[in-house]
């Protein structure tokens, strides 16, 4: 019956129990439990969005084009334009310049090269849908 009480004054941290071996330090298992509880949980490290080998689709508004250009950079020569709807590959990417986030990608027809993932307020390459 003692034994049950000591158990409940532990749980409950009461300063300075005395048992049977000595002195119960509560303060000290107090920050061991603290710490614990401050190392953070690994969680799984989130799928990114795209990846190499995955098919995306150009999404462009009002007719615009998107275009695909020889380096990652708005000052790159333009290879060609990619229409609404046009489906390419990721190849690599992504690598920041010139405030957009771009991708190399590889057209139906081979041709490679690099397109922006956003444009404004629209996201230009969308992940294709697996059905």
């Amino acid at each position: 019956m003692m034994r049950q009480g000591w158990r409940t004054m532990l749980l409950l941290g009461l300063p300075g129990l005395v048992s049977g071996c000595g002195m119960i330090n509560l303060s000290q298992i107090e920050t061991s439990l603290l710490a614990a509880a401050a190392t953070p949980t690994p969680f799984p490290t989130p799928r990114p969005l795209y990846t190499p080998g995955m098919q995306v689709e150009v999404q462009t508004v009002g007719g615009e084009v998107l275009y695909l250009r020889d380096m990652p950079s708005t000052d790159a020569a333009i290879l060609r334009y990619l229409y609404d709807r046009n489906i390419v590959v990721i190849v690599e990417g992504p690598i920041e310049a010139d405030g957009f986030r771009w991708w190399r990608v590889r057209t139906e027809d081979g041709e490679e090269g690099w397109a922006a993932q956003a444009v404004d307020d629209v996201t230009t390459l969308v992940p294709v849908r697996e059905e």
